[in-house]
């Protein structure tokens, strides 16, 4: 039996900054909307504007070779309201200046779940459906929309709306402790140790953030010397746990790669510093601080 019928729509506005990768909703009963936008990949393609009888042509050819950057972009809505929904659709429209090309071509690589994804041009719209009380959605059931998106350098794509609407239905308890409980969205920045964000000075240890995963944090001794050229790994709690790679030069123009652990935004491992003369420097880490590698043969073996 429908008890309660509900509705919410709210325009969304990202920081003008775009610091904060996700944003969070949650209506009154406890229904939880979050777009989260993600740099995928740089330079995935390059704008092309071939077709000299397009409407366009003449603005959009300056933009032939330009590079692309590939995003990728998450909607999610998530049922904490302690009740069983027997309609539920969420809609969301992407803010994104198109690029003006009149297609493009591909340098990308799609693996994994990425292949199944077509990537897309223009701003999107779209929804999240799930309806129908034979099959409800239960209590702490999130369902999610991935979408990629091509974009030029310097153009964060944005969630700029969404809304949700839903029905409930009385369900048995049993029937509705049958679904493992999933974590509900987070938007929230990490909270960080007392310590400058690395945007914020120039010579001293501070906290930087990972291009590839805004609102994701690791700690950098010497800002001077270090700025991540890659990373490999993923974020928790906000925090980055993977491997950094860095470029340096020292003042006799020689110059060094630098592969550095990262657990929860500390280093923690073996730190390998390769120089172009040949030399090659382990140092250990173990929750930031460096110790002597006989000593913990455990961690940096």
């Amino acid at each position: 039996m429908k008890n309660a019928i509900g509705s919410f729509v709210a325009l969304i506005l990202l920081s003008a900054t775009g610091a904060h990768a996700q944003q969070l909703l949650t209506t009154d009963d406890g229904i939880s909307l979050r777009g989260t936008v993600r740099l995928l990949q740089r330079n995935a393609a390059t704008c092309n504007v071939l077709e000299e009888n397009e409407p366009s042509y003449e603005e959009k050819r300056v933009n032939q070779g330009q590079p692309l950057h590939l995003w990728e972009l998450e909607f999610s809505v998530f049922n904490g309201s302690g009740r069983a929904l027997d309609h539920l659709i969420a809609y969301y429209d992407i803010a994104s200046p198109w690029p003006p090309c009149t297609n493009w071509t591909e340098t990308y690589e799609l693996e994994g779940d990425y292949a199944y994804l077509q990537v897309q041009w223009v701003g999107p719209s779209g929804r999240i459906q799930h309806t129908g009380a034979a099959t409800p959605t239960l209590p702490n059931q999130s369902h999610t929309e991935t979408i990629l998106l091509l974009a030029f350098n310097g153009v964060r794509p944005q969630f700029s709306d969404w809304s949700v609407n839903y029905t409930f239905l009385e369900v048995e308890a049993v029937r509705m402790a049958e679904t493992e409980p999933t974590a509900a969205p987070v938007a929230s920045a990490p909270t960080l140790p007392p310590a400058p964000l690395c945007a914020d000075t120039a010579d001293e240890p501070c906290w930087v953030e990972l291009d590839t995963l805004p609102d994701c944090y690791i700690w950098n001794a010497a800002p001077q010397q270090l700025a991540v050229d890659t990373w490999s790994g993923q974020c928790s709690g906000g925090f980055g746990t993977g491997t950094a790679v860095y470029e340096v030069s020292d003042s006799d123009e020689h110059i060094g790669v630098f592969e550095i652990p990262y657990v929860n935004g500390e280093i923690h491992g073996m730190q390998v510093a390769r120089w172009d003369d040949g030399m090659e420097i382990h140092t250990c880490y173990v929750n930031g601080e460096q110790v002597d590698l006989n000593s913990v043969a455990e961690v940096c073996d």
